[in-house]
C-alpha cells in the first residue's frame, strides 16, 4: 500500500506482540519488551444532519465539509483534558497537548460511503505542492492561461545554495519560530518566542549603539547590569540612536510582555480561543522588530508575499462557531438569522 502525504493510504498493520516475542533472537539477548503502543484512536459520538454526510459537491457540499471540521475540531479541547490527566497521573515524557496541525486528519463513520476524511485544513490534505495560479486575475488573460498552474516554490535551490552565513540578527530565530508556533497551536510558545526575539534583538542593537562610545569589555559590564531591566535597555537605545518606537507599537510591547509574564510566571495557557491574543502579539511583534532592527530589505521579506506563504494555513480555514452545551458540541450558522444546521 503507497502511503500518500494526506494520510488517505495510511492504516497500522504489524506483528502480534506474542509473535515478536517468541522471535530467537529476542530470546537470546533475554530482554524484556516494554509495550507501547505508539498510535490511540480515539473515539467521540456526535450527531449532525443526514444531508451533511450525503451532501456531494456544489456550494452546499463545502458547508458540509465546513461543518463536519468545524464539529471535528471542537472535539480538540476534550482530547487535550484526556491527555492532560493522563500526563498529570503519568507522568509520561512521550504524551503532549496536541492542535489541528497535529491530529490534521479525522475520520467519520456514517453517511452513504459509511467512512468520511475529514481533513483539519487545506494544507494536510495536500498531496504535493500548493498550487497556484499567477494569471487567474489578469483581465488581459485568455482562458488557458488563466487556469495554467504552478506548484508554490518560495525559494529555488541555486538561492538556497547561495545562503551568507553572516544573513540574521540575534532573535530572528525566535522570531520565526514564533510564527510557526502559531500554526501549530502552541499560542502560549508563540508570545514567549515573540518576547524573546525582541529582548534578543535589543540587546545586539543597544551593544552595537554602545560600542561607538567605549570598548567591548565596558560595553560587556553595562550590558550585564542591565540585563534584566528591557525597558531601561530601550530608553538607553533610544537615547543613543536617536530612534524612538511609536507610542502605538511602545503599547502592544508592553501588552505582550505582560501577556508573556502571565504565560512564565503565572501558568497561563492560552486555548484556541484565546488564538486571537497570540496572533496579535505575533504581527505587533514582527512591526517591532522591524522598527528596532532598521533594515528594509529584511523588512521586505517579512511583510510582503505574506499571501503566497499563508496558502493553506490552518488559522485561515473557514469554521462555524460552536457552542458546547450539556448535550455536546452545538453548530451555528454563520448568521445569527440563519437556521442552525
Amino acid at each position: 500500500e503507497r502511503f500518500s502525504d494526506d494520510r488517505s493510504t495510511c492504516f497500522y498493520q504489524g506483528r502480534a506482540p506474542e509473535a515478536f516475542e517468541a522471535r530467537a533472537d529476542v530470546k537470546a539477548v533475554g530482554c524484556k519488551l516494554l509495550r507501547r503502543q505508539q498510535r490511540t484512536t480515539v473515539y467521540f459520538k456526535a450527531r449532525c444532519h443526514d444531508d451533511v454526510l450525503t451532501v456531494e459537491g456544489g456550494p452546499r457540499g463545502n458547508e458540509a465539509r465546513t461543518y463536519l471540521a468545524s464539529l471535528c475540531e471542537a472535539h480538540i479541547p476534550v482530547l487535550n483534558e484526556l491527555v492532560r490527566r493522563y500526563r498529570l497521573l503519568t507522568y509520561d515524557y512521550f504524551a503532549y497537548e496536541v492542535s489541528a496541525w497535529d491530529v490534521p486528519i479525522w475520520h467519520v463513520r456514517g453517511g452513504r460511503t459509511g467512512h468520511l476524511s475529514v481533513p483539519l485544513f487545506v494544507y494536510a490534505s495536500l498531496q504535493g505542492r500548493p498550487l497556484i495560479y499567477p494569471d487567474l486575475l489578469r483581465g488581459d488573460a485568455a482562458d488557458d492561461e488563466r487556469r495554467r498552474a504552478y506548484p508554490l516554490e518560495l525559494i529555488t535551490g541555486a538561492d538556497l545554495e547561495a545562503y551568507d552565513s553572516s544573513l540574521g540578527v540575534p532573535g530572528e530565530d525566535d522570531l520565526l519560530d514564533a510564527r510557526n508556533l502559531m500554526e501549530r497551536g502552541d499560542y502560549s510558545g508563540a508570545v514567549r518566542r515573540t518576547a524573546t526575539a525582541l529582548e534578543a534583538l535589543l540587546e545586539h542593537v543597544l551593544r552595537l549603539e554602545l560600542l561607538k562610545t567605549f570598548g567591548s569589555v565596558t560595553v560587556d559590564a553595562k550590558l550585564e547590569a542591565s540585563k534584566t531591566d528591557f525597558p531601561g535597555r530601550l530608553r538607553q537605545w533610544e537615547k543613543l540612536s536617536g530612534v524612538t518606537v511609536p507610542a502605538q507599537l511602545a503599547s502592544e510591547l508592553n501588552r505582550t510582555r505582560l501577556l508573556r509574564h502571565e504565560i512564565v510566571h503565572q501558568g497561563r495557557r492560552l486555548s484556541f480561543e484565546e488564538r486571537g491574543h497570540a496572533q496579535r502579539s505575533v504581527d505587533t511583534g514582527r512591526w517591532i522588530f522591524n522598527h528596532i532592527q532598521r533594515d528594509q530589505t529584511r523588512t521586505d521579506l517579512r511583510e510582503s508575499g505574506n499571501t503566497v506563504r499563508a496558502v493553506a494555513r490552518p488559522t485561515l480555514a473557514t469554521r462555524f462557531p460552536v457552542e458546547a452545551t450539556h448535550d455536546g458540541y452545538l453548530v451555528k450558522p454563520l448568521r445569527p438569522d440563519a437556521a442552525s444546521p
